[in-house]
């Protein structure tokens, strides 16, 4: 009888582990299919801007965006330039048994998309300028065998009207002195092949979507690899080490910031789900509220001064340009309210303000300062 009850516990114990397990893998299909929903949404301003762009080229036809519509071999690639405030986007395809490219980039001030077309054959490469000690993305496009380097940087803030010059390099194939020779004179190439997603016109937008989306990871692994390369480099003295390190330095800076804002969106996914809060790409989760992007309009002491929030990080707060992030912030007003934390959205203008949600339309600091939600 003993035997029997032992024999009974034991079954007992293994169908509530088996049950466990069930619940386990049940749990974890459940967050793989919820983080599914989640994998190819556009989080981010300027993808948001370029997906909107390429839909309506789909729906409106490519003269508009420079591109003919018999064009054939599309490629689309991005490139994240320093000194630029949002990556550009390249275009090249062939026509007419003619290769072409475009270079698209995202005026800030308008939030529009604008377009460089060349009309002869152009790349875009990274290269180590020997006399001005640094590296940057050059336009290399070769026409009546002339090779021109531009700085790729210097012709979109020339479009952007942030300046008059753009440095140029030209190279004849006619002279005695081989091109690749003068070439090296003047720069080292930097070998940094970026991801190409083939593209035409009628591309389905789904497709369009996830290559928008997935160009974040792209990005952190690109980085991650430019640097590595950039230190081999040095190592074989390819470079000038004192003037170079400091180049390396901001890469090795500026893929941990991107590996920041990666994690940091991981976390607000798992978050997501495992608090079971409703998230979509029109709000954020602050504290149990779903505080939508857009604009909120200042009430009583607040009254004239405007906070309009993306969904990039970025914000205007009293027509300042900002950022923000979801934190936690002890509103105490005395010593016999101390404590009192709360989650809240960390405004990083002129001054770092600290607003909670009263509701999903409407925050404040606690206190005579608060702004409700205008679209």
């Amino acid at each position: 009888m003993e035997k029997k009850s032992k024999i009974k516990m034991i079954v007992l114990i293994i169908l509530g582990v088996l049950l466990a397990l069930g619940l386990t893998i049940g749990t974890r299909l459940i967050i793989k299919n919820q983080a599914n929903k989640f994998k190819n949404r556009i989080n981010n301003k300027w993808g948001n801007i370029y997906y909107e762009y390429l839909k309506d080229v789909k729906e409106l036809g490519g003269s508009n965006a420079g591109i003919p519509d018999d064009m054939k071999k599309g490629t689309l690639a991005f490139y994240d330039v320093d000194g630029l405030d949002y990556p550009i986007m390249n275009i090249k395809y062939e026509s007419n048994n003619k290769e072409y490219s475009n270079i698209y980039y995202i005026d800030k001030d308008r939030n529009k998309v604008d377009v460089i077309v060349y009309e002869d054959k152009t790349d875009i490469e990274m290269l180590y300028n020997k006399s001005n000690k640094t590296y940057e993305y050059y336009t290399h496009t070769t026409k009546n065998d002339i090779n021109i380097y531009k700085s790729l940087k210097d012709q979109i803030n020339k479009k952007l009207g942030k300046t008059d010059k753009v440095e140029e390099y030209k190279f004849d194939e006619t002279d005695k002195k081989s091109v690749q020779e003068k070439f090296n004179e003047v720069f080292k190439k930097i070998e940094n092949k970026v991801k190409e997603y083939d593209y035409d016109i009628n591309y389905d937008l789904n497709d369009i979507k996830k290559i928008v989306s997935k160009y974040s990871k792209e990005i952190k692994k690109f980085t991650k690899n430019l640097a590595s390369k950039i230190k081999e480099m040095i190592e074989n003295n390819e470079f000038d080490v004192d003037d170079i390190e400091e180049a390396v330095g901001k890469i090795e800076s500026k893929k941990e910031d991107i590996e920041k804002v990666i994690d940091d969106k991981a976390d607000e996914i798992i978050n997501s789900i495992t608090d079971n809060t409703k998230s979509s790409n029109d709000s954020i989760s602050v504290g149990g509220y779903n505080i939508k992007y857009g604009t909120y309009v200042g009430e009583a002491a607040s009254e004239g001064i405007n906070l309009v929030i993306y969904n990039d990080g970025s914000c205007t707060y009293n027509n300042i340009s900002c950022t923000y992030k979801v934190g936690n912030y002890d509103f105490a007003q005395d010593e016999s309210t101390k404590g009192s934390y709360k989650d809240c959205l960390i405004v990083n203008a002129d001054y770092t303000y600290y607003f909670y949600p009263y509701s999903n339309s409407t925050i404040g600091d606690g206190g005579i300062n608060s702004y409700t939600y205008n679209g």
